[in-house]
């Protein structure tokens, strides 16, 4: 404002409009940059905090995004100042700033087409990864008794991974059990996939029967389809969104939704 009021003539009438119209701008240009640095789940929980009754209480949020997505989130969100909480009563309550929520609901009525592909899509992947763990869970277990005995032959090192998430997770020695898959990544899980194909490619539907040369095609197609998803997941982790086109989003929407209606 002091650089904004330097640089105008006095006395004029209409001295104090140039500054404030400078100060709103480059308030614009740092929210926008604050908005830009979330992900997906942050923008959605922010956006659920605003429109509810405040004082805003944490147990209803970690219940509809699940404890750990909803538990980063909101460190983003604290992290910039979006946000804050207090620990003073049972449950955990979130307060929201002022200045930062007007330029929010302003920009909300202009949301643009690239901000809404990229969060449907990041919905259809966290919706995606949920399914897939847990499909894969049911079919290593039926076909192996425990899948978590198949993982630590094929994949000793992301078993040993998995092990220690979940031992800091629960501050104890976790079951070695097919269970400890929940600690994976949507990487991993297409790794998985992709190399027992003989299960999975037909439970999805990609392995026509005794057609190799078919099943052999849908394989490549799904490891394509697969570098788009973690490409796109990764880039969306990290907060690289000029890496992600309008059209990678169409794509990995489209892919998502197939695969969530095959598992």
């Amino acid at each position: 404002m002091r650089q904004a009021m330097s640089q105008t003539e006095w006395p004029h009438p209409t001295a104090v409009e140039a500054p404030r119209s400078a100060v709103a701008n480059s308030m614009d240009v740092v929210f926008e940059r604050w908005w830009d640095r979330l992900d997906g789940t942050a923008r959605d929980i922010y956006g659920l905090i605003l429109n509810s009754p405040l004082p805003f209480h944490a147990d209803s949020a970690s219940d509809f995004f699940g404890y750990r997505a909803f538990d980063e989130g909101l460190d983003a969100l604290g992290a910039t100042g979006l946000v804050w909480t207090t620990d003073d009563e049972p449950t955990t309550v979130i307060q929201v700033g002022g200045i930062f929520s007007d330029w929010y609901r302003a920009r909300g009525a202009r949301r643009l087409e690239r901000d809404e592909l990229l969060d449907g899509s990041d919905r259809l992947l966290n919706e995606l990864e949920v399914r897939l763990r847990k499909w894969v869970i049911q079919r290593l277990d039926e076909k192996y008794g425990n899948g978590f005995d198949f993982i630590s032959r094929q994949f000793g090192n992301l078993a040993t991974v998995w092990v220690d998430r979940a031992r800091e997770a629960h501050h104890a020695e976790p079951e070695l059990t097919s269970d400890l898959i929940r600690y994976s990544d949507l990487g991993h899980l297409f790794d998985i996939i992709l190399s027992q194909w003989d299960v999975f490619g037909s439970a999805l539907k990609w392995s026509p029967g005794s057609d190799k040369g078919a099943a052999r095609r849908n394989k490549t197609i799904m490891e394509e389809r697969k570098l788009r998803i973690v490409t796109f997941r990764n880039a969306r982790k990290h907060n690289r969104r000029e890496d992600i086109s309008l059209d990678e989003c169409v794509l990995v929407a489209s892919y998502c939704r197939d695969l969530i209606q095959r598992v």
